[in-house]
């Protein structure tokens, strides 16, 4: 736990931003078994202004795989006998405990909350846990390349990324817990590092440090990560 951690993006050192489908672990909504109903559905007013992470709030779950976690999500969130019935999943992108990313919402509806914040010009990004898990490096590292691919493609700064408590009184939601919090807000106080094109020479790394994570999902790496690790299978 002493020295500092850096995430370490492939392809060059300041973070080639690859596009988000390339990140995916599975493709498209492949792992759909029916289609979102989109008349529950809001699209956005205009353009994607913000990037919000959350994190599930439930324990991690070694037991289900990615497929079976983005379709449970989705039919509770259709047909949530407690609360509000939504269209689809209520965020766009989800990363597992391991690493591993799938598509949600599609990107032109507004995302959904139970917490009542305006969601119009927001992309979500959730991760896989709560405040009592650990956030594992490869999650870390998905993240990061998901954000930067995320900003390049909507013309976004690391000012616009922000995370669900950001928008509410503070108290009123923990989401998306300590971790998370920490690595967005230095995220957000690093000096801006321009994205590259490739062959473009690589200049000094990176963004952000944070530090060593010593508990890892079965099958993970630990020290420095880069994208390579978290190759699409």
């Amino acid at each position: 736990m002493g020295l500092a951690f850096i995430v370490l993006l492939s392809l060059s050192g300041e973070v080639h931003a690859q596009r988000i489908e390339s990140l995916l672990n599975i493709p498209g909504d492949s792992w759909r078994e029916t289609r979102p109903l989109t008349e529950r559905l809001v699209r956005h007013s205009g353009r994607v202004k913000t990037i919000t992470i959350h994190y599930t709030g439930m324990p991690q779950n070694p037991q289900n795989d990615l497929r079976k976690k983005l379709r449970g999500l989705t039919n509770y969130s259709i047909a949530n006998p407690k609360g509000p019935q939504w269209g689809d999943m209520p965020y766009h992108y989800y990363i597992d405990m391991d690493g591993k990313a799938g598509k949600g919402r599609d990107e032109a509806y507004r995302p959904d909350t139970n917490t009542g914040y305006n969601t119009d010009g927001h992309i979500t990004i959730v991760v896989e846990g709560d405040n009592n898990d650990p956030l594992h490096d490869v999650q870390r590292v998905k993240l990061m390349a998901m954000i930067k691919s995320l900003e390049q493609k909507h013309g976004l700064r690391p000012q616009d990324v922000g995370i669900h408590k950001h928008y509410h009184p503070p108290g009123k939601t923990s989401c998306p817990g300590d971790h998370i919090t920490q690595l967005i807000n230095d995220y957000r106080r690093a000096p801006p590092v321009p994205l590259l094109t490739t062959g473009t020479p690589r200049p000094a790394p990176l963004i952000p440090s944070v530090r060593p994570n010593t508990q890892q999902p079965s099958g993970s790496s630990s020290g420095f990560l880069t994208l390579d690790d978290l190759a699409t299978k």
